[in-house]
């Protein structure tokens, strides 16, 4: 006899479980509801060149939201929400790319945190942060903290 599951089955299991560790507080990687950003198992075990070159991937990635900011600002918000969010000042202002810059400037910052903790060299990770942003900061975007 073999046993057969629902194709959906182990999405929808893995989505409870996801839910479960939601209701119950636990953290998880990622941007928690609070703010912060919980590193993985993954990059907790990198050296110092690994973190050095995944902050130097999310700069990346901000900069080239920074240059989409202006063009999400000035367009017709694409969905119902993203006029709301614009209409209410909402945190990001219905722009996707803020969204991105902000995010990725908070797990920057737990990067960073994570090379002081492991002794690694420092750099001034908020003065790029601004040297990257500043087109979009003028837009009313700014990273958290910023």
């Amino acid at each position: 006899m073999t046993l057969r599951l629902a194709p959906g089955l182990p999405l929808a299991f893995l989505a409870g479980c996801s839910l479960a560790a939601d209701v119950a507080g636990l953290p998880r990687s990622g941007l928690q509801p609070d703010g912060r950003f919980v590193l993985g198992e993954d990059v907790a075990r990198l050296d110092c060149r690994g973190l050095r070159d995944r902050i130097e991937s999310n700069f990346l990635i901000v900069k080239r939201a920074a240059a989409r900011v202006t063009a999400e600002k000035t367009a017709p918000p694409p969905t119902l929400v993203a006029l709301y969010e614009r209409a209410s000042g909402g945190i990001d202002g219905g722009s996707a790319s803020a969204r991105t810059m902000r995010v990725k400037g908070i797990e920057i910052r737990a990067l960073d945190a994570e090379m002081k903790r492991k002794t690694c060299p420092e750099t001034d990770v908020e003065a790029r942060l601004r040297e990257i942003t500043g087109d979009a900061a003028d837009h009313g975007v700014r990273p958290a903290g910023g």
